[in-house]
C-alpha cells in the first residue's frame, strides 16, 4: 500500500491511512524451554536430604526428546544437575516413554525421575 507521502507499507504493518497507531513490537510468543529461566523449586527445599541410604525426601523430574541428541541433552542435563547438587544421595529413578502434542503433531518423549 503506497500513503500518501508516497511511503510503502503492507497492509499489516499499521502504517499507512488509518494506521496512526503506535508502533507494534514484534518479538516472537513462541520460545522453547530452554530460553526461558525455570526456577525449580530444589533450590527452596526445606526438609533435609536423607544420605544415609534411607528413604528419598524429594523427586527432580528431567524431560527430553526420544532421538539420540535428546537423550544427549538429557544426560547432560541431569549430570549438570547432579554435579551442582552434591549433597543429592539418588535413591532411585525412574521412566516413562509417551508422546507429547507439537504444533506438527506428536513427539515422542522420554520422562526420567530422579528420587534423592
Amino acid at each position: 500500500m503506497t500513503t500518501r507521502d508516497g511511503a510503502r507499507h503492507s497492509p499489516d504493518s499499521g502504517g499507512g491511512i488509518g494506521g496512526g497507531g503506535p508502533p507494534v513490537d514484534h518479538k516472537p510468543k513462541i520460545h522453547g524451554f530452554a530460553s526461558q529461566s525455570i526456577e525449580h523449586s530444589g533450590d527452596k527445599w526445606k526438609r533435609p536430604l536423607n544420605r544415609n541410604g534411607t528413604g528419598s525426601t524429594h523427586v527432580r523430574t528431567f524431560q527430553g526428546k526420544l532421538t539420540a541428541q535428546g537423550l544427549e541433552f538429557l544426560d547432560r542435563h541431569i549430570n549438570e544437575w547432579l554435579e551442582a547438587h552434591p549433597e543429592a544421595e539418588v535413591k532411585f529413578s525412574t521412566t516413562q516413554i509417551g508422546e507429547v502434542a507439537t504444533a506438527t503433531g506428536k513427539e515422542q518423549v522420554v520422562v526420567v525421575q530422579i528420587w534423592v
